[in-house]
């Protein structure tokens, strides 16, 4: 049998008591309290922890600060002393790295169609489509009609400053039906 009760009515700690079935004499348990500190420690790495490690805050971390880019995973010491220029040179490679990551992925889904078929081979593959246009909106229209399919349709997105190269002699876009832009 247990029993829980104050040892007085101030004190925030209870008693629990036992009794064993050959002895009736109630009997004291030893209780193991988590004290606050414990507890915020185990929270913090619950909210703050992953596989890829465990980020602290600052004011736990008072010595040196881990830095670990969650981009590619790399782990940095920084000694507190030299953290404000560690830190900008470490968030200005970050930046660098994805942006070139960003570059790298938008470079390999850029298909160059000059036909059709190429065109549709492309949209069916998800790919951003570089085509020459004509910039006729009925012509936009009729394009879109001709891509509807599970996946949507095609649009024009934007108007690129560098274009790929035309044939020589071309005055024409067979592919949309219609006149090459002035």
């Amino acid at each position: 049998m247990f029993v829980s009760s104050p040892k007085d009515q101030k004190s925030p700690t209870n008693q629990i008591q036992f009794a064993q079935r050959t002895e009736y004499e109630p009997k004291v348990a030893f209780v193991f309290f988590w004290s606050a500190l414990n507890v915020q420690i185990g929270v913090m790495v619950m909210v703050h922890g992953d596989d890829r490690g465990l980020v602290l805050p600052p004011k736990v971390a008072a010595i040196q600060v881990r830095l670990v880019r969650r981009d590619n995973s790399d782990k940095v010491d920084i000694p507190v002393s030299n953290l404000v220029e560690q830190v900008k040179d470490f968030l200005d490679r970050i930046q660098e790295n994805l942006f070139d990551v960003a570059k790298q992925k938008r470079d390999a889904s850029i298909r160059v169609a000059k036909t059709w078929d190429e065109f549709i081979e492309a949209l069916n593959q998800k790919k951003m489509i570089l085509a020459p246009w004509c910039d006729e909106m009925e012509v936009e229209e009729d394009v879109k009609k001709r891509t509807k399919g599970e996946t949507g349709a095609a649009k024009s997105l934007c108007t690129p400053f560098k274009q790929p190269d035309l044939p020589e002699g071309l005055t024409s876009l067979p592919m949309f039906g219609c006149p090459l832009p002035d």
